[in-house]
């Protein structure tokens, strides 16, 4: 079987797909596909002329996994970088204000009845929105509103 042939049925294995109409995502997660394939097949091939056993070697699913942990690896690892951090801060006064972000607690935390109270604060509206609240959820550290016709203080913790 030719090498045209073996790549394409690798690809049709593991394929990268989502449904998108962007034809630009549609050629990135190919191409990305493709350098798996490709890659992998040379790494088959080192091994086999080194002399490995077959056991050592891994399954294609195995290699897509593991260079996935050390993309992701090396992502983790960089944000340490200066580098990387004076790139961002350059972006910054470019993109202007940012809006603060609060974490979401877990579902299980959220709907905690007992736990929750409202709590009524002299702020009109939380940092970063739009809006006119001034209930806070004590426990989830989240602005909500608290409305006749709309309850999304309720809606949020059920």
């Amino acid at each position: 079987m030719g090498g045209v042939d073996l790549v394409d049925r690798m690809i049709s294995y593991y394929r990268m797909s989502a449904r998108t109409k962007k034809w630009t995502m549609r050629i990135i997660m190919h191409s990305t596909d493709l350098a798996l394939a490709n890659s992998w097949l040379l790494y088959r091939k080192d091994l086999t002329v080194c002399g490995a056993p077959k056991k050592s070697i891994m399954q294609f699913l195995e290699f897509r996994t593991e260079v996935a942990r050390t993309l992701l690896a090396q992502h983790h690892s960089q944000e340490d970088d200066t580098s990387l951090s004076e790139l961002s801060e350059g972006e910054d006064s470019k993109q202007g204000k940012k809006r603060m972000v609060t974490a979401v607690p877990h579902v299980s935390v959220r709907r905690r009845a007992n736990a929750h109270l409202p709590e009524m604060i002299s702020l009109k509206n939380a940092a970063g929105c739009t809006g006119r609240t001034r209930v806070h959820c004590t426990t989830c550290k989240v602005f909500l509103c608290l409305q006749a016709d709309r309850n999304c203080y309720t809606a949020f913790h059920t």
